[in-house]
């Protein structure tokens, strides 16, 4: 093309350039007419030449690169435009004027007309003489991607007669993030320990062309530091039918799909919010590769269970004073937090200590006392205490739970038998009672004995002297050594 050019320019006595397309597939544009030598006409700027480039490229003459930035350029963003304004003649040239005629999806920034009054070129100024003209453009946010028209014109008689360039093209793509998460849905939308769960994330294309292979991974392993290195721990998700990663072939422009992926929780999982990172990549219908980093929360959640118990108690019968002790338990796979015990009075009992009690935290499979002291007003054979838990779960959700624990009451005799005696009934000492007063007795007898047992006066006083000294043990051993023998 460049040889027909030539010898088209050398018949006609005139210099034409062309319209050439760049190695980098940016788009070129040619400029002027001229006449052949250094004598400008009417027809156009002669050797005057505009390029986008701030140094001329010898390899490749009479061709004008776009100069943007960013490239491409963004919807709904801002793009600047760069030219570089050459005079390769030995003529000046006077009141040389460059304006920009953008038309959609491009627009001139408010008070800006496009002119661009370079006033005089002289001859040969160029290189970093050059004139360097720029454009700042706004992008319209809906427009499409791909190249798009933009032209611009000059005049070397301050605007009476104007000359038209021929078009370029300007690289429009949409931004980064053209694909989008809508939703992610989980059922249950709280899974519990050991349970299964459908996870369901929606995928939008943002952009006007579709996208391709697009590929969406969960990352169920973090990667943990330790004293020993770098360790990986997996998290309590197991894909159950298929793996942690799914694709998508095709995503039309503002088209919607959605993948789901099957989660088995692990039965002694946590109860928590887990984040799982979740690895997005696709390309567009250009080939280039896109990737995103994501992050995904799902719910763990098992409601507590608790368990209140009577471990052990001394207030066994009415009109007494004795403790109750309660056993708080967690038997469910989730913690507890912050656990207050409340025994609330009623008119069976009356509670001596202080009626609400701090616990602090409960594992699962652990338990807490709560020790009150109360006094038994109720002639009953059972008394029901009214026990009060409040709480926090791993959510810091409020919790309150109340339980009713019997109390059996028994008789004196039934507490004496079943060794459950307070010690303060009348009963529970007759035995000792019994005992101690025929002690008392045999002590009494053997002292009178002593006293008229015609023994020598030494004798007697060493044996009421051991009377006192020994008490029982000493009347144990005058029966036997000392006692009077067939006392009528």
């Amino acid at each position: 093309m460049k040889t027909i050019t030539k010898l088209l320019g050398y018949f006609f006595k005139k210099e034409i350039w062309s319209v050439y397309q760049s190695n980098d597939n940016t788009s070129v544009i040619l400029v002027t007419v001229g006449v052949w030598g250094s004598v400008a006409t009417n027809a156009g700027l002669g050797n005057l030449r505009v390029r986008s480039d701030s140094t001329w490229n010898n390899t490749v003459e009479n061709v004008l690169y776009v100069n943007q930035n960013p490239d491409p350029a963004k919807p709904g963003g801002n793009v600047e435009l760069r030219f570089k304004v050459e005079n390769l003649g030995y003529q000046k040239y006077q009141d040389v004027v460059f304006q920009i005629l953008p038309q959609y999806p491009f627009t001139l920034l408010p008070d800006d007309d496009g002119l661009r009054r370079l006033g005089d070129i002289e001859a040969k100024q160029v290189g970093e003489d050059a004139y360097i003209i720029t454009y700042k453009l706004a992008v319209d946010k809906e427009a499409s991607e791909g190249t798009h028209a933009i032209r611009i014109r000059y005049s070397t008689d301050n605007g009476k007669v104007w000359y038209r360039v021929n078009p370029f093209s300007i690289n429009v793509q949409s931004f980064d993030a053209i694909l989008s998460v809508v939703s992610v849905a989980s059922i249950p939308e709280q899974i519990a320990a050991g349970n299964l769960a459908q996870v369901t994330m929606r995928f939008k294309n943002n952009a006007d062309t579709q996208i391709e292979n697009i590929k969406i991974k969960l990352n169920l392993v973090d990667r943990a530091v330790t004293t020993t290195g770098i360790a990986q721990v997996e998290k309590p998700f197991t894909p159950i039918g298929s793996s942690n990663e799914k694709s998508i072939d095709v995503l039309g422009a503002g088209e919607e799909k959605e993948v789901v992926f099957s989660l088995q929780v692990d039965p002694d999982a946590e109860s928590k919010v887990y984040k799982i990172p979740v690895d997005l990549s696709y390309t567009d219908r250009l080939g280039k590769a896109y990737g995103k980093n994501l992050t995904l929360g799902l719910i763990v959640y098992d409601k507590p269970e608790i368990t209140v118990s009577l471990d052990t108690a001394t207030a066994r019968q009415t009109k007494t004073k004795g403790n109750v002790v309660f056993r708080v338990s967690n038997v469910g796979p989730a913690n507890i937090k912050f656990v207050s015990a409340v025994l609330q009075g009623s008119e069976d009992y009356t509670v001596l200590s202080a009626e609400q009690l701090y616990l602090g935290n409960i594992d699962s499979d652990d338990y807490e006392s709560a020790e009150y002291q109360i006094y038994i007003n109720a002639d009953k054979t059972e008394v029901p205490l009214r026990f009060v838990l409040r709480y926090k779960d791993s959510f810091n959700n409020e919790m309150e739970q109340t339980e009713t624990v019997a109390l059996r009451l028994y008789s004196g005799q039934e507490a004496a038998m079943f060794g459950l005696s307070t010690g303060s009934n009348f009963t529970t000492w007759l035995p000792a009672i019994t005992i101690l007063s025929i002690l008392i007795v045999f002590w009494l007898y053997m002292l009178i004995d002593c006293i008229k047992n015609p023994l020598p006066k030494y004798k007697k006083a060493l044996w009421v002297l051991l009377f006192f000294l020994s008490n029982i043990v000493g009347a144990v051993l005058y029966y036997f050594l000392a006692r009077r023998k067939n006392v009528k």
